[in-house]
């Protein structure tokens, strides 16, 4: 793969910001409901409101919030997301010669979420799998 240009800085992208594990105490299961363990192991509200605060603070929409899932999908521009993560988005052509979107370095974060988020999905577009 090669990088080819930037990234339009206009364009529209979504991405899939991971949360943390709850920190609070995980019990046994035994005995519980499929509701209760979901319940258990679902995104503490505080750290949904932290990233979604820090989504909104960078120009960028909260498209879906998720406890269960430990989600937040958010949608902005090349510009927003760039600035939201601390990296230079680019357009690359990879090995068949196809034109995906992506970045190089690593993403940075404020502390006020650093330790909340455990991945951003969504922001390098490279094919993983190629259809028969």
């Amino acid at each position: 793969m090669r990088r080819t240009q930037a990234a339009d800085p206009i364009q529209a992208i979504e991405a899939t910001i991971v949360i943390r594990r709850p920190v609070r105490g995980i019990a046994a299961n035994s005995g519980k409901t499929r509701a209760e363990i979901e319940q258990q192991l679902a995104a503490d509200p505080a750290d949904l409101a932290a990233v979604s605060d820090f989504a909104h603070s960078n120009g960028l929409s909260v498209i879906e919030e998720s406890p269960e899932k430990r989600t937040v999908r958010v949608a902005g521009t090349v510009q927003h997301m760039s600035a939201a993560f601390g990296i230079q988005m680019w357009r690359f052509e990879g090995l068949g010669g196809e034109p995906f979107l992506s970045y190089d370095g690593p993403l940075t974060l404020p502390s006020s979420v650093s330790d909340v988020i455990s991945a951003v999905l969504g922001l390098d577009q490279q094919p993983v799998a190629k259809p028969r």
